[in-house]
C-alpha cells in the first residue's frame, strides 16, 4: 500500500500544523511586542510546539516524495520543484521584505534591503521551510536517482539521525538542513510505502496510546527536566518523533471516522496561509496595538471574530484573485 490513492489524514495533520505555525510565529510577535509576557505559559506553549511542529511538515514532505518523483521524469520533478517551492520563496521573500523595509519603524523587528536581498544564500524569516525543503527534495532526488530503491533510503535516514544527534551546525545552510530534517522527511518517504499509512478504525487504541505517551513526555521533560526545543539531542529527536506519531495516527482515526472538521481544507491551503500569515498576523497586531493603542490579548481575538462575523477574510488569505495556483495550496508539504 502507498499513498497513491488520496488521503485525507496528511491534509488533516497538515491543517493542524499550519494551525500551530501561524499560532507560534503570531504569539511570539505578541511576546515582543509587550502583549503577552515573555515567560510563564507563553514560553511553555512555544517549546511544545516548537519541538515537533516542522519535523511534522519535512515527514508529511517524504510521504508523496516518490508518488510525486514516479509520475514524471526526474528532471520534470525538479521543474515542479522550482515551480512550487523556488518561485513562491522568492516572491513572497520580497514581497514581505518591502513591506518590513518599509514598515520598520513600526514592527517589532526591522529590516534592511541588503539584508533581504542576501536570500540566495541566507533564508530569511520563515521562508526557510522553503529553502530547506527544496534543499531535501534535491537530495531526495540524487539518492533515488542512484539507488532506484525506496528501502536505500533506510540507510539516509539513519545517517540523517545520527548526524542530528552528534553534528555540530555547519557555516552551509543548506547542510544545516539536510542534518536537522533529513531523518523526519526520509521517514516519511518510508512510511509512505508501508500498510500502517492506511487508516483504519481497529487502530483507535493505539492512537489514544499514543496521545497520552506524547502528552507525558511533553509534561515530563518541559515539567519535570525543564528542558526546551532549542537544546534538542536525543531528548529532542525522541520527542518529535513520539509526537509525529501521535499526531498521525489520531489524523488517520480522524479520516476512518470520517471527521475532517475543517481541518482537511486548511491542511489544503496551508502553502498560501504560510506564506501570507506573517504580513497579515503582524498587520493586525501593529495595527491593535501601535495604531489604535490597543494591547490587551482579549482584543485582539476580538478583533478576528469582528472581522470573520463581517465577512473579511484578507487577514487569513488574500483575495481569492490573488491567490496562487491551486497546485501550490496543496505542496506545502509535499
Amino acid at each position: 500500500m502507498t499513498l497513491t490513492e488520496r488521503q485525507t489524514w496528511p491534509d488533516i495533520a497538515k491543517g493542524v500544523g499550519i494551525l500551530l505555525v501561524v499560532y507560534g510565529h503570531v504569539a511570539r510577535g505578541l511576546v515582543k511586542a509587550g502583549i503577552l509576557p515573555a515567560e510563564g505559559w507563553p514560553q511553555l506553549v512555544d517549546s511544545w510546539i516548537y519541538s515537533f511542529h516542522m519535523p511534522l511538515f519535512f515527514f508529511l514532505a517524504g510521504l508523496f516524495f516518490l508518488d510525486s518523483l514516479g509520475r514524471q521524469k526526474p528532471l520534470g520533478f525538479l521543474a515542479g520543484r522550482i515551480d512550487t517551492l523556488v518561485y513562491p520563496y522568492l516572491i513572497w521573500w520580497l514581497i514581505q521584505g518591502a513591506v518590513e523595509v518599509k514598515l520598520s519603524g513600526y514592527a517589532n523587528g526591522g529590516a534592511q534591503w541588503a539584508e533581504v536581498l542576501r536570500l540566495a544564500t541566507v533564508p530569511r524569516a520563515h521562508f526557510w521551510f522553503l529553502y530547506a525543503l527544496f534543499t531535501l527534495s534535491v537530495a531526495g532526488l540524487l539518492v533515488y536517482t542512484v539507488s532506484r530503491r525506496p528501502a536505500y533510503l533506510a540507510a539516509v535516514l539513519l545517517g540523517a539521525l545520527a548526524l542530528r544527534l552528534g553534528v555540530e551546525p555547519t557555516g552551509v545552510i543548506a547542510v544545516n538542513h539536510l542534518i536537522a530534517f533529513g531523518g523526519f522527511f526520509s521517514a516519511g518517504v518510508l512510511y509512505g510505502q508501508l500498510p500502517a499509512a492506511r487508516p483504519s478504525r481497529r487502530g483507535a487504541g493505539l492512537a489514544i496510546g499514543l496521545l497520552l505517551a506524547a502528552l507525558a513526555a511533553q509534561q515530563y521533560v518541559h515539567g519535570v527536566l525543564g528542558w526546551r526545543y532549542y537544546q534538542q539531542g536525543a531528548i529532542g529527536l525522541g520527542l518529535a518523533a513520539l509526537s509525529i506519531a501521535a499526531l498521525v495516527a489520531l489524523c488517520q482515526q480522524a479520516q476512518a471516522l470520517g471527521l475532517r472538521l475543517g481541518l482537511a481544507a486548511l491542511g489544503q491551503a496551508s502553502m498560501v496561509i504560510y506564506l501570507m500569515h506573517v504580513l497579515t498576523g503582524s498587520g493586525v497586531r501593529i495595527l491593535l496595538s501601535r495604531g489604535l493603542r490597543l494591547n490587551d490579548p482579549t482584543l485582539h481575538l476580538l478583533a478576528d471574530r469582528l472581522l470573520r462575523r463581517w465577512g473579511i477574510g484578507w487577514h487569513l488569505l488574500p483575495p481569492r484573485a490573488l491567490r496562487l495556483q491551486p497546485r501550490l495550496a496543496g505542496a506545502a508539504a509535499r
